[in-house]
């Protein structure tokens, strides 16, 4: 159907990817490659989903599902596709409204509340066998 040799693409997401790249994605957008220390700060930087887990109880209770969010965003939104750039320092100094850069990736700390029953913000963490486990936890 999109006239894409499928043996050329060891998965279905690079299949998928495939697909886009050579059907829908217009001509004068490129998506650049990233190396080095800047693909291994986003790389570092992505966690996965979240999940929790809730049993709820009460009286006239409505349940909604979000189903096919990420489809629906891809359909909609513009595609975050430009030059990769590194910037350390004081994010003031780029001025203005910033509009000239439309997504960022920032490094920060942040201090959780102790009380938080739930906490959703994720780190990786260091195992003792040497790998990484995401965790959520309170505190710095």
């Amino acid at each position: 159907m999109f006239r894409v040799d499928v043996l050329r693409f060891p998965t279905i997401s690079s299949l998928a990817f495939g697909i886009f790249r050579s059907n829908f994605l217009l001509k004068d957008i490129k998506i650049p490659l990233i190396f080095n220390e800047i693909y291994k700060d986003i790389k570092d930087s992505y966690t996965g989903g979240s999940v929790d887990v809730f049993k709820p109880y009460g009286e006239n209770i409505k349940c909604y599902d979000v189903n096919s969010l990420y489809p629906y965003i891809l359909k909609f939104c513009k595609m975050p596709v430009a030059t990769v750039k590194y910037f350390t320092g004081d994010i003031s100094l780029l001025g203005g409204d910033r509009g000239d850069i439309p997504y960022d990736i920032f490094e920060v700390e942040v201090e959780t509340p102790e009380y938080i029953r739930h906490p959703i913000l994720q780190v990786k963490a260091r195992t003792k066998k040497g790998g990484t486990r995401t965790i959520s936890p309170l505190g710095n």
